[in-house]
């Protein structure tokens, strides 16, 4: 009788465990269903930060050395962060260089951001943006990435001082279009 009684009680605690983990399963299942419906549907889920907000700051090296921050930049610079792998990334980084190439002011007037922690799956996206634009290679949620807030891939924003500031100028940029240096 002991045994049974043994038995039947290791059963309801094994039931009552599973039932605090499914409850836990399905509180997590609906956060995760109420974050797609709320990226689906576009409220306030922004790939980075938007038109007229100033970019935070940060330092990083690029790919020549050089150190590059917010108070480096100090005209109009087209920025674009692109991460290997990613299927829209490689499709948009051929006009992004052709872009690049055909600004006024060169590989000054853009910086690339790749998002990789491996040199050797980024050599692809540092291959072809080198010389077209200032290339920063930074691991996932690095000093770029954090300071423009990006949370997808590719997000391409134009960025110009404005009274001791760095803001955003213009999002998702329209890589059609050459637009003329300002003066």
């Amino acid at each position: 009788m002991s045994f049974a009684v043994g038995i039947s009680s290791v059963a309801i605690l094994v039931t009552l465990l599973n039932l605090v983990l499914m409850a836990g399963v399905i509180k997590r299942l609906r956060e995760h269903t109420e974050l797609i419906s709320t990226m689906r549907q576009g409220e306030n889920v922004r790939p980075s930060i938007g038109v007229g907000e100033e970019v935070g700051d940060f330092a990083a090296m690029t790919l020549e050395g050089r150190e590059i921050s917010r108070g480096s930049i100090d005209g109009e610079t087209l920025v674009g962060f692109f991460s290997p792998g990613c299927a829209p990334c490689e499709e948009k980084l051929p006009r992004f260089v052709q872009y690049c190439r055909s600004l006024p002011e060169g590989s000054r007037g853009a910086v690339a951001v790749v998002v990789s922690s491996d040199m050797a799956t980024a050599e692809k996206f540092v291959t072809e943006l080198s010389g077209a634009a200032t290339v920063v290679l930074e691991p996932t949620n690095g000093p770029l990435s954090k300071a423009f807030r990006v949370l997808a891939y590719p997000t391409l924003v134009k960025v110009g001082p404005e009274a001791g500031r760095l803001i955003v100028t213009e999002e998702d940029v329209d890589l059609s279009v050459v637009s003329v240096a300002r003066t």
